[in-house]
């Protein structure tokens, strides 16, 4: 190490050109989740208030159906990541799977709370 040079923190968050890509395939990924499970629910009878308000009759209430579409998105988005290679080449940047982990269920989060203010 040269005189005066300063050694970099791991980054936090991937690059942005990156973590755009990532952003925007979290939110298709969970609203086609979610949209399927619509779907099917209308195929079934039951009415769309009733399915997006899943916490009817389910012992966790309206976050049931939440614990189960995060943990879907974050296996789907870490097989794309690992097919990407991203996965890698993020971690020579330093960004490592779980800090990408966290940001992915962050979104995810953030996205089953405004789907909750949305339905009311």
């Amino acid at each position: 190490m040269a005189r005066g040079e300063t050694i970099q923190p791991p980054a936090l968050v991937p690059p942005r050109p990156f973590l755009d890509s990532l952003l925007v395939r979290v939110v298709l990924l969970w609203a086609f989740i979610r949209l399927v499970t619509l779907g099917g629910a209308a195929m079934t009878g039951v009415p769309s208030s009733v399915a997006l308000d899943t916490g009817r009759g389910l012992p966790l209430g309206p976050f049931a159906l939440a614990l189960l579409v995060i943990p879907v998105v974050l296996a789907m988005i870490h097989v794309d990541l690992f097919r990407r290679s991203e996965v890698l080449f993020l971690a020579n940047l330093g960004v490592s799977l779980r800090r990408l982990s966290l940001l992915v269920a962050g979104v995810c989060v953030a996205l089953e709370v405004a789907l909750r203010i949305a339905v009311g």
